[in-house]
């Protein structure tokens, strides 16, 4: 029996983590968190990953690793990638698990919400606001259908004795951070009616135990829903070797195939050669994990 090895670089695998959002398969939607997971231990490989990598280097179609399809996977091929053996040859850490790096993803982080805070002047002290930057724009739609929209820019001219709108809100609310007396009672509208946040930012008083003010989102109004469109995520980077176990009728299917492919997360799989099957040749390799 001949033995085909094959040689990957770079395959990323992500960090198991909880996250909220929905998958969708043949059996309809899913929370993410109740969604079956591959779980990959440190030194090997999931034989589903293996399996989809066989049926490209021999020209097939992958099936969904985990979401019902309609497209099966074929079962010779998968008989194959129960019966390989792997062996990973990536840089572990102190404690045992491989070396990570920072990557940004398009997916949104489990907290979607804006998570960065920047700094704000409230009667000349520094103080910290959790999320966008606020606009004029962005206090309109949170004002939406209460008429405290023009309520407040008249107060902000009867105060500052100038058209509001020509000045950045957060420069307004730094200014009119020295007048509390003349805003108190528009911010106690703001709390009784529901627009908490811009009640407390301009009587300058935190959620309980918070370092920060919170900004103007509001997860019912989709125009105000500000989420994070970029994300990091850890991922390890595995360099190895696949030694499969082939007849030579698979080899020749292999040869037709592209004879290299992509593999997990932006790494790349291609054909280091064939030997004769031993087990000297499999020393020190792991098992795929179901």
């Amino acid at each position: 029996m001949k033995c085909l090895i094959l040689q990957f670089k770079g395959a990323g695998i992500f960090d198991p983590r909880r996250s909220k959002d929905k998958v969708c398969d043949l059996n309809g939607k899913w929370k993410r968190n109740s969604f079956p997971t591959i779980q990959v231990p440190v030194g090997t490989l999931s034989k589903r990953h293996i399996s989809n990598l066989l049926h490209v280097l021999m020209g097939e179609r992958p099936s969904p690793s985990i979401r019902a399809s309609l497209i099966e996977p074929i079962t010779e091929i998968v008989t194959l990638a129960e019966k390989a053996h792997v062996k990973i040859e990536s840089t572990k850490d102190k404690s045992g698990k491989y070396i990570q790096e920072v990557k940004t993803v398009r997916k949104s982080v489990v907290d979607a919400w804006p998570t960065a805070t920047h700094e704000i002047k409230l009667k000349g002290k520094s103080e910290y606001l959790k999320g966008p930057i606020l606009t004029w724009e962005i206090l309109r739609v949170f004002f939406d259908g209460t008429g405290l929209f023009s309520e407040f820019r008249n107060l902000v001219e009867g105060i500052l004795g100038k058209d509001a709108l020509s000045n950045r809100l957060e420069h307004v609310i730094e200014r009119l951070s020295h007048h509390r007396d003349k805003t108190r009672s528009f911010a106690d509208k703001c709390l009784s009616g529901g627009k908490t946040q811009f009640g407390k930012i301009l009587k300058g008083e935190k959620y309980t135990s918070s370092k920060y003010f919170n900004s103007l989102y509001d997860s019912r109004d989709m125009r105000l829903r500000l989420t994070v469109t970029k994300g990091v995520e850890k991922i390890a980077r595995l360099d190895g070797r696949i030694y499969v176990p082939v007849t030579d009728e698979v080899l020749e299917k292999v040869r037709r195939g592209p004879g290299t492919a992509t593999f997990l997360e932006g790494g790349v799989v291609f054909i280091e050669g064939v030997e004769d099957f031993s087990e000297n040749l499999i020393f020190g390799t792991q098992e795929p994990v179901e």
